[in-house]
């Protein structure tokens, strides 16, 4: 092998620690602390529904300026987010994510001095997508697939679940915080608590492989002129192309469905209260799919695994296309669809490790999950902008069918996967 991309002796042990006693037992910590991430990931956009009559009793804006926060992150992230996974790769998961985490916490609690501006608002909103960033998914799962191989699938399919705990949590939580101290001092109680619980973890117990997780500890001194070599050329490569269009085809239909759930339902004759219920269900799927995905990508070929999730919302869009008048039809749509999207992202985690390797993934995950966090902040507008102008989101529906089956098919086309991704940039 040639010198250059030979990894130092101290990474070759690591690496073939694995093989020699249990990952779980091992990087559990790294576990823990990267679902405590996933979870802070989530605080932001959890705690913003609950905030939305508070806002409007205090200064009577609309619902349009308040939910103008998530606009505001999807832009912010499809042009920063590439930039911070090459940090990520520069500098390691951990440095990053010691930095993220405690700016992250502040943000939110920097949402309490919004005044009656809108504008005040959206620079507010600006910070703490900023602030998102540098402790989003991508530091995790770095940090996550730099320790866990055989199990890498499942780790962060587990990891992953913490952005359903927060769901589960946060909203609750802000509501008692609310009632008791109002929302101004709310969104800094949220802050300090968030900042007391993942500090800690990120300073004890976050160790990626290598001193921090960066190219140059995991790869010597040569990492990251390779990095950059790499880098750029696979942006370009086929199989990444493929890859980050699979996800945006399955991500922008499916993001306007879940987000109108409750309308698409309404709509089909269903109570407000029946809607909401029959809603949850995707949060449901979601979570079996996480799971079940994380095994099987261990177990079987990922791409393939990956290839049949994405295309489960075809199945979705046409029991929705049919008018669901009755709840098992509804029911089983949206267990399909939680299904899917539970696969999705860990799935995508997965797949850019194993086909481009660690030297690069910071900067490769953080350009996929750019374009989605773009098209998730996106796609719920223009499906609400066609329900306007047309009265009806089948259009969106329509839409998921051939998007969900193109992503699948270029799923399949990745081919198998190279047996050293980082041994050979292109």
């Amino acid at each position: 092998m040639n010198h250059d991309l030979a990894m130092t002796a101290e990474t070759l042990a690591e690496l073939d620690a694995p093989q020699r006693g249990s990952e779980w037992r091992q990087h559990w910590p790294m576990l823990l602390v990267a679902t405590a991430g996933m979870m802070l990931c989530t605080v932001h956009v959890y705690t913003l529904g609950v905030m939305v009559a508070p806002l409007e009793r205090e200064f009577g804006w609309s619902r349009t300026q308040i939910f103008s926060g998530p606009l505001i992150l999807a832009l912010t992230g499809l042009f920063v987010t590439p930039m911070i996974g090459s940090l990520v790769d520069r500098i390691g998961p951990r440095r990053v994510g010691l930095i993220g985490v405690p700016v992250f916490c502040c943000s939110v609690a920097l949402l309490s001095t919004a005044t009656a501006s809108p504008a005040s608002w959206w620079v507010l909103w600006f910070v703490v997508s900023l602030a998102s960033i540098l402790c989003g998914p991508m530091v995790w799962a770095a940090g996550l697939n730099s320790r866990f191989v055989k199990n890498r699938g499942l780790a962060l399919a587990l990891a992953l679940c913490g952005t359903g705990a927060g769901g589960a949590f946060i909203p609750a939580l802000t509501e008692a915080f609310i009632g008791a101290l109002g929302w101004r001092q709310a969104y800094i109680a949220i802050g300090a608590l968030a900042a007391v619980i993942t500090v800690p973890l990120v300073l004890f117990a976050f160790h990626p492989l290598g001193q921090a997780g960066s190219v140059k500890a995991m790869f010597g001194k040569s990492g990251g002129a390779k990095r950059a070599q790499g880098g750029r050329s696979l942006y370009f490569q086929t199989r990444y192309v493929k890859l980050a269009l699979a996800m945006l085809l399955f991500g922008f239909p499916v993001s306007g469905v879940i987000v109108n759930s409750v309308p698409i339902l309404s709509s089909n004759g269903f109570t407000q209260a029946s809607a909401a219920a029959l809603a949850g269900v995707i949060g449901i799927g979601a979570i079996i799919g996480r799971l079940v995905g994380g095994y099987l990508l261990d177990r079987l070929n990922a791409s393939k695994v990956t290839a049949v999730a994405v295309m489960l919302p075809a199945v979705s869009g046409l029991l929705l296309l049919s008018g669901p008048t009755s709840p098992v039809t509804a029911g089983a749509a949206f267990m399909v669809l939680g299904l899917a999207v539970g696969t999705e992202l860990d799935a995508c985690a997965y797949l850019t490790a194993q086909y481009f390797g660690m030297r690069n993934f910071g900067a490769l995950y953080g350009m996929i999950m750019g374009l989605l966090v773009f098209s998730n902040g996106l796609s719920p507008l223009i499906a609400s902008f066609i329900y306007d102008k047309m009265g009806s989101y089948m259009p969106i529906m329509w839409a998921s069918v051939p998007c969900a089956l193109l992503s699948g098919l270029l799923l399949f086309s990745l081919g198998k996967p190279p047996a050293s991704p980082d041994a050979d940039p292109v």
